[in-house]
């Protein structure tokens, strides 16, 4: 039986069907750590395609529209109007229990969380968070780990049955509560929308370190995450791998090898997305959200007035 997990003409193999299915040990001891990130940077830099793209992107930067790079979910994810919907609904799900009478024998305090489902509950609990983490200027953006823009070049690059096969894994199911709707925006937005490519933080012009807002950094640069100086987060490091299969697939022209390093690709992402879904304690990848708590990562810079990651290569 063809594997699901892999674009084919590709024959299955059942060990690479295992490793799509759960992190790979192997490339994730094999993926870069520090001292490395200057030499995947030169690799990208130097791929064809990538320098003809930022020379566009630069010259369009001031008339280009604003991107809607989400995916319907992860607005869901960030929509602090949100809040109050969802108190609102757990006050009606009261009342109709006779929990809830309003002004008329109160008001009396509703804990939404007893008349949420879980799902609910445990989204208003991360909204809440996140207002609260606004407030210090730590929740104003999701900042990419593998470059945005990287991973439109590679969208770009697939034909219409290889972004039909990357949604088909990758793209969620929008909706509110235990409805789900039919759909999660295209197949572009869930690979942009990646929760584990994702990492909430200050706005980019409010940071020291932002690649898109430093002077000599390249647009595809990486954004990775450090538990210490020098330490990639595992996450960090599997998408980190993917950044010079990326980087070098536009100088592939045997279509067969061009398929396979698709398929490795996607396999990082897999990777990085049940990693992600492990560190949450979700069964899936489809039930992860952003990191809400992220605020520990953050520091403010040498000059007190921009904000940087606590840790980096260095």
């Amino acid at each position: 039986m063809p594997d699901r997990r892999r674009i084919q003409p590709q024959k299955a193999d059942p060990a690479r069907r295992a490793a799509a299915r759960a992190p790979s040990m192997a490339r994730r001891a094999a993926a870069p750590q520090s001292g490395t990130l200057a030499g995947l940077q030169a690799a990208a830099d130097g791929a064809p395609g990538v320098a003809a793209q930022r020379r566009l992107q630069e010259t369009s930067a001031e008339t280009a529209p604003i991107q809607r790079w989400k995916s319907d979910s992860l607005k869901e994810e960030t929509d602090l109007d949100r809040i109050d919907s969802l108190r609102g609904q757990a006050i009606f799900e009261a009342e109709q229990m006779g929990e809830y009478h309003g002004e008329v024998e109160g008001p009396y305090e509703v804990d939404p969380h007893e008349h949420l489902s879980a799902r609910d509950s445990e989204q208003l609990s991360n909204l809440e968070h996140m207002a609260q983490v606004k407030e210090k200027g730590l929740a104003e953006d999701l900042h990419h780990i593998l470059p945005r823009k990287m991973l439109n070049t590679f969208y770009d690059g697939l034909t219409p049955h290889e972004r039909e096969f990357l949604g088909g894994i990758f793209r969620r199911k929008s909706g509110t509560g235990d409805h789900r709707g039919p759909s999660d925006g295209g197949d572009r937005e869930a690979l942009t929308s990646l929760r584990s490519n994702l990492v909430l933080g200050p706005s980019g012009k409010k940071r020291s370190d932002d690649p898109d807002h430093r002077k000599g950094v390249q647009v595809t640069a990486l954004d990775p995450n450090f538990t210490a100086p020098g330490v990639m987060e595992p996450v960090s490091a599997t998408l980190a791998g993917a950044f010079p299969l990326i980087a070098g697939l536009a100088a592939i022209t045997d279509p067969r090898a061009r398929l396979t390093q698709i398929n490795i690709i996607l396999e990082h992402f897999l990777d990085a997305e049940l990693e992600h879904a492990h560190k949450q304690g979700k069964d899936g990848f489809w039930d992860t959200t952003i990191d809400y708590h992220t605020e520990d990562q953050w520091e403010r810079d040498e000059t007190g007035t921009k904000w940087k990651k606590k840790f980096s290569e260095d």
